[in-house]
């Protein structure tokens, strides 16, 4: 559990070591859900709970269809960046498209194209309807 803090730190500042990052980030969706119970937000709890399920362990397990190799553990992280979503809506938006972004990357350095292309299509799709 002591590795989760690291996670986040990779996530805003070295998305690179995220892909040594093991099987710990299976608890970092349920940490920002944790999280989310004990802060008031502008999203009622259902709606972000399917948000934070969805965005994490749907799409990654939608890019994981696609990719050549099995990094699930590496995207599982890469959620972790929906903690700021509690917020508000502005940086919930800033969290989703830098959690995007982090995905992006991670598909191109690891050269999974297909990954790349059709997966965003999968989140916007997600996005528009959840919020």
């Amino acid at each position: 559990m002591s590795k989760i803090l690291l996670i986040l730190f990779y996530d805003i500042f070295s998305p690179k070591k995220l892909l040594g990052v093991g099987k710990e980030s299976i608890f970092v969706p349920f940490t920002i859900i944790f999280i989310k119970l004990i802060t008031p937000n502008f999203l009622p709890l259902s709606k972000y709970f399917l948000l934070i399920f969805f965005l994490s362990f749907l799409s990654v397990g939608f890019r994981s269809i696609f990719s050549k190799n099995n990094n699930h553990y590496a995207y599982l992280g890469t959620s972790f960046l929906l903690i700021f979503g509690n917020i508000n809506y502005t940086t919930l938006l800033i969290s989703i498209i830098w959690m995007s972004s982090v995905k992006f990357y991670l598909d191109l350095k690891l050269k999974n194209y297909l990954s790349m292309i059709i997966s965003p299509v999968f989140e916007f799709f997600i996005l528009w309807w959840l919020l």
